[in-house]
């Protein structure tokens, strides 16, 4: 069995059958009792936020 690449990922992925969550942005931060909507098995997932500035010069 290959191994699914749930870790650091752009979307949530389920941990037992690898399907790509392409509404994450919609469940929050965190949850513990998170419901695949392709394999139905129940598994917890949590977000990491980072944030970036950027500056510019001002009358350039």
């Amino acid at each position: 069995m290959s191994r699914i690449d749930c870790k650091n990922t752009m979307v949530i992925v389920c941990p037992y059958c690898g399907y790509e969550h392409l509404d994450s942005w919609e469940c929050g931060e965190s949850d513990d009792e998170f419901q695949c909507h392709h394999c139905e098995k129940v598994f917890a997932f949590e977000s990491e936020v980072t944030i970036t500035y950027s500056s510019y010069r001002k009358g350039d």
